[in-house]
């Protein structure tokens, strides 16, 4: 049965700019065989269901949707299917108990700390991010969707109160670095030819006016106004990041001791490998047999934690302030995230994975770019209408044929609850639909009608013409009517 991965593209040298994304795709590199399953870079906006997401390319239905459903899914498939692997047998109930609160921890704890590194922190934002999503999505989405999704991000780190890594708004920059670092933004989202002619236009201006603007600025410039420019310009080097350093290293801290806590000595999260150590920081132990040994006691909780782990280790940003922290405090989770990377992608480096995850999805499974491009639009139109608009957009783009009568029942409660989930859905839409037209058809209907209404309060008055009679002639008349 093969099988497409709809994740985030690839960027950091990662297969995917997604924590979650890159759960997935590490969870299916250990328990599907290779050669079932693919992936395909995507949008939310590409396809029906928030990603990342699996689709049976054979039926054409979308069999999961998120980590938690695409774990679940492979897990009812492992019952039945000797290739297939399921991670999580043979827990025991109180390890089931704790990678359930962990998975909750991570995706409420570290997905904010991540929000902070890669879309709150301008800096981040300008140099690394914003050219990832650039490479990943196709023009025009460049303009539509990164803006959204950092908005989005920051909501989500709003309550760690560190806004002011966020220094887009700022309008105090004298220097005009501020200036400067929004054209670059900007272009990023342009196409390659039209970037590097603005860039080469840019970069040829100093050059011009530095002769003309050395002499005045020399001969203007007293011993005052230089030490007060040296003063204003050694705050201003001070990084957002160093304005709140004991909020934010008590943010990263708190959460990595957790995750540190919990894995120990061992070099998985739950279960313990024959090549534990009393250090993880040992590299002396044979790679072949620690890389089996890790590949038999993972589970779909160290996929999680490793696509969130993988994410503040392995990308190079200008404000490295998470990968920092992990490495000085806890090195051993950045062992860990190093040894499931060997593990789920052997042999695989950054550029590789850059060049992976590429194709685009076509068909039934893709929604055409214009289409995309409209949804950008309405998403970005503030207020009631245009949040409803989208709000319509999601229920029917929910296919109808993901849930049809055929679709095998299973055992495993997380399954069959995503499956009654989709049948309702289905409803939901059909629902929806005929009441958004029936809406539509009354609302007309009270207008033309209102419009061929009279005024009220008004009397309707008719004038008719006097008819013509010959009656007031007399006997003249009279002889004249019956001519």
């Amino acid at each position: 049965m093969p099988l497409e991965l709809h994740i985030w593209g690839p960027a950091f040298g990662l297969p995917s700019i997604d924590a979650e994304c890159l759960a997935a795709v590490a969870y299916l590199s250990v328990t599907l065989p290779r050669g079932s399953w693919t992936r395909l870079a995507a949008s939310p906006s590409s396809i029906p269901h928030p990603l990342p997401a699996l689709r049976d390319d054979v039926s054409g239905r979308w069999v999961a949707a998120g980590f938690d459903s695409i774990v679940a899914f492979v897990r009812a498939k492992a019952t039945t299917d000797a290739s297939i692997t399921d991670l999580d047998v043979g827990l025991t109930p109180a390890q089931i108990a704790d990678a359930t609160a962990y998975s909750a921890f991570l995706r409420a704890e570290a997905a904010p700390l991540l929000a902070l590194s890669f879309y709150v922190s301008s800096a981040n934002w300008i140099a690394a991010t914003r050219p990832a999503y650039s490479r990943i999505l196709p023009f025009p989405l460049t303009w539509l969707e990164p803006p959204a999704i950092r908005a989005s991000y920051a909501a989500s780190a709003a309550h760690l109160g560190v806004s002011s890594l966020d220094t887009d708004n700022d309008v105090s920059d004298e220097d005009g670095s501020h200036k400067a670092s929004s054209l670059a933004a900007a272009l990023h989202a342009f196409p390659d030819r039209i970037r590097k002619s603005v860039q080469q236009q840019q970069q040829a201006k100093p050059a011009q006016t530095a002769a003309t603007e050395a002499k005045p600025a020399a001969r203007s410039l007293s011993m005052a106004e230089a030490a007060s420019r040296v003063h204003a310009q050694s705050s201003s080097s001070q990084t957002p990041e160093a304005t709140v350093p004991s909020r934010l290293d008590e943010a990263v801290r708190s959460c990595l001791s957790v995750l540190a806590e919990q894995k120990g000595t061992k070099r998985t999260f739950l279960r313990a490998s024959s090549t534990d150590t009393d250090t993880d920081t040992d590299t002396d132990t044979d790679s072949q047999a620690t890389a089996l040994s890790l590949a038999t006691s993972l589970t779909s909780l160290d996929c999680l934690a490793w696509g969130y782990l993988a994410l503040m280790t392995v990308p190079d940003v200008p404000r490295s302030f998470l990968r920092d922290a992990l490495r000085r405090h806890h090195p051993a989770l950045a062992v860990f995230v190093a040894d499931v990377r060997a593990v789920c992608f052997p042999g695989e480096d950054a550029a590789v994975a850059l060049t992976m995850a590429v194709a685009q999805p076509r068909g039934r499974s893709a929604n055409p770019l214009w289409l995309r491009t409209l949804h950008g639009l309405v998403h970005s139109v503030p207020g009631l209408s245009g949040e409803w608009v989208v709000w319509l957009w999601r229920r029917i783009r929910v296919e109808s044929d993901d849930c049809d009568d055929g679709a095998e029942n299973s055992s495993d409660p997380a399954v069959a609850r995503w499956q009654r989930d989709m049948t309702a859905a289905r409803w939901q839409r059909l629902v929806t639909v005929s009441a958004t037209m029936a809406g539509t058809a009354f609302f007309v209907g009270l207008v033309l009608g209102y419009r061929r209404l009279p005024a009220f309060g008004s009397r309707i008055v008719v004038y008719r013409r006097a008819p013509i009679s010959f009656a007031g002639l007399g006997a003249a008349g009279a002889l004249l009517s019956v001519l």
